[in-house]
């Protein structure tokens, strides 16, 4: 049987700084978020997480150091030129983005 790809993530974790608005050289506005999640047995993990849809920014807007969200998304990898060589990295593009308790 032949199984599907899938890229899903399904993360809940604490904003650990406020959410960072930056405008791309495109002139595209997201909003970064750095996560950090603890899952059980495990030593924390901080993550980046991308918001590009309009209604999860005023959401991501409205987020403090502290708070706990629920995000799902998918994973991408993001490449750019710096200094002649070339960057990488991994993050989360929300596809909801949910404050939690």
């Amino acid at each position: 049987m032949q199984k599907e790809h899938v890229n899903l993530v399904d993360l809940i974790g604490e904003v650990s700084e406020v959410p960072t608005e930056v405008t791309l050289p495109s002139g595209e506005e997201i909003i970064e978020i750095r996560l950090v999640v603890a899952p059980t047995g495990s030593s924390k993990s901080s993550l980046d997480v991308t918001v590009r849809d309009r209604s999860l920014m005023r959401r991501a807007r409205g987020l403090k150091a502290g708070n706990t969200i629920a995000v799902q998304g998918e994973l991408r990898r993001r490449f750019w030129r710096s200094g002649g060589s070339i960057s990488t990295r991994l993050d989360i593009e929300a596809d909801s983005l949910e404050k939690v308790g």
